[in-house]
């Protein structure tokens, strides 16, 4: 942590979803498609983090790949955001925020050597009572290190690569409900620090006859990273005139004035008369996001994290 302060970088993820992922998230997938890419700009500085990603092929939502998704945590208040033309200042923004102690997982280079569950390997090490056990010669990263940890009903297994800097070039996360595995492919130095530049996450089941199922695949390249240059105004979003906002802690709905204030929802026909040409009656009507295939991924994988750390 202390010699990464900050840091950005591109990300293209192929997510592969199979039949096992809708059934067990209870999710419909005859509209959904199967293989999704995704082209993301990521950073992180200090407790902030943020993501944009739009789709390049898979994209299930209606808008198309017109649909540009920012999420954004500025180190107390969490934003999903999602804009239209992809481009903030395009007509329709639409937003909520929540107020959380810390950011929600985001796929990340951190994950393939640095992080685990959202927070830095080096705490974690420190706090869980690790074991250590030697784990013999690997051919591509040489001789790793073998560190078991208990949290809950979860085991967390990580492989150090001494070569490497002694960064976490695969985790294993076990339960009773079934597997989640990290893993990096390609490495490559930036300055004194190993930085990961593929990497692989695979979702497995336990079904009740006894059989592993993958439930998804992710492939990952991360590209253009820069690390101690990320600067505030990366988490600084610029919200055009009629963005929509819904506050999920007080449930309440706003929406941005040409003043650049937000505004608590009035009647319809006030607010239009507000900001006209940039606000329709459809931008007020009940609050229904675009659910992603990305979003289903990352909800469905969280759930399987609440299950195996209960």
């Amino acid at each position: 942590p202390e010699q990464m302060r900050s840091m950005s970088c591109k990300i293209k993820t192929t997510t592969t979803i199979g039949d096992a992922f809708f059934q067990a998230n209870n999710i419909t997938a005859d509209n959904l498609p199967h293989t999704q890419i995704q082209q993301d700009e990521w950073a992180f500085q200090g407790g902030k983090v943020i993501n944009e990603s739009k789709y390049i092929e898979g994209d299930p939502s209606p808008a198309g790949h017109n649909m540009a998704t920012v999420n954004l945590f500025d180190g107390s208040t969490s934003y999903h955001i999602q804009s239209e033309n992809g481009t903030p200042t395009s007509r329709s923004t639409y937003a909520s925020r929540e107020h959380q102690p810390e950011a929600q997982v985001t796929w990340s280079p951190l994950q393939f050597g640095y992080h685990l569950d959202n927070h830095w390997l080096s705490d974690a090490l420190s706090s869980d009572n690790p074991t250590l056990e030697r784990a013999g010669m690997d051919p591509t990263f040489g001789p790793l290190y073998l560190v078991h940890l208990n949290i809950g009903k979860r085991e967390e297994h990580i492989w150090f690569a001494p070569k490497y800097g002694n960064i976490a070039v695969k985790v294993v996360e076990d339960s009773p409900h079934g597997r989640a595995i990290y893993a990096g492919v390609q490495y490559e130095r930036i300055g004194s620090l190993w930085m990961p530049f593929q990497g692989e996450f695979q979702l497995l089941t336990k079904q009740p006859d006894g059989r592993t199922i993958v439930q998804m695949k992710k492939n990952f390249i991360f590209s253009g990273i820069q690390i101690n240059t990320v600067s505030d105004a990366a988490f600084e979003f610029h919200w055009p005139t009629g963005a929509a906002l819904y506050d999920n802690d007080t449930r309440t709905r706003y929406y941005r004035d040409a003043s650049g204030n937000w505004v608590k929802r009035m009647d319809v026909a006030e607010v239009i008369a507000h900001t006209p040409s940039r606000v329709s009656a459809a931008d007020f009507a009940p609050w229904v996001f675009l659910v992603s295939l990305a979003a289903l991924f990352t909800l469905g994988y969280l759930r399987w994290r609440r299950r195996a750390s209960a």
